[in-house]
């Protein structure tokens, strides 16, 4: 008799090759099943991360601000080792409208100043 002590979960060989087999296989893919759950865990993404991606992406239209949120969404996300697609791009069209908004008011003021020195 054995004492609860001294038992283990290993299975018992019953000098059936397949039964053996059919062991070893189970116990692979349980433990393969769990360093995959556990890696999917250590890989999720951070929640304040992926909202400062979403809320920058959404305000890459408004010139400054835009840049201002996204870049702080790819900062942090390149700190936490996430490589957000969205941060990203918000980044880039924000940079753009930013540029587009200072060309629209240097031309606005260019017209401005030759109408008003040719008008008068």
């Amino acid at each position: 008799m054995t004492s609860p002590d001294t038992e283990t979960n290993t299975p018992e060989t019953s000098g059936n090759k397949a039964d053996d087999i059919a062991g070893k296989l189970a116990e692979a893919v349980t433990e393969a099943t769990q360093s995959d759950a556990t890696s999917e865990a250590a890989e999720e993404e951070d929640p304040q991360t992926v909202v400062f991606s979403l809320v920058g992406f959404f305000m890459a239209y408004i010139p400054i601000v835009g840049v201002i949120v996204n870049a702080i969404a790819v900062a942090k996300a390149g700190k936490e080792g996430f490589d957000l697609f969205l941060a990203k791009w918000g980044l880039v069209l924000a940079i753009l409208s930013t540029v587009g908004a200072l060309i629209l008011v240097g031309l606005g003021f260019w017209l401005g100043v030759e109408v008003g020195s040719s008008g008068m």
